[in-house]
């Protein structure tokens, strides 16, 4: 869930960034999110399903967050170490 919820955060940061913050049609979130599941062979049913036992479990979804956060600052820090 950790590496699914990873590319979410940057599906979802980048869409923010690109489009300005503005509402974006349904149908490219759909695509974007599917393009996620194929990545980590999982559909959008079996993904929901989990994320909605989280919900009911958030000191675990907390814990998965966290190491998303950890992830995606050792990303960033990363691709500023390798900017020339």
């Amino acid at each position: 869930m950790t590496d699914i919820m990873t590319d979410v955060m940057m599906l979802e940061s980048t869409n923010a960034i690109e489009y300005n913050h503005g509402l974006l049609p349904d149908s490219l979130w759909e695509q974007d999110y599917a393009q996620v599941f194929k990545k980590h062979q999982v559909d959008k049913a079996t993904f929901k399903e989990a994320f909605l036992f989280y919900q009911e479990h958030p000191e675990q979804f907390s814990k998965i967050m966290e190491a998303v956060i950890t992830r995606l600052q050792k990303l960033q820090l990363q691709r500023q170490t390798e900017r020339p």
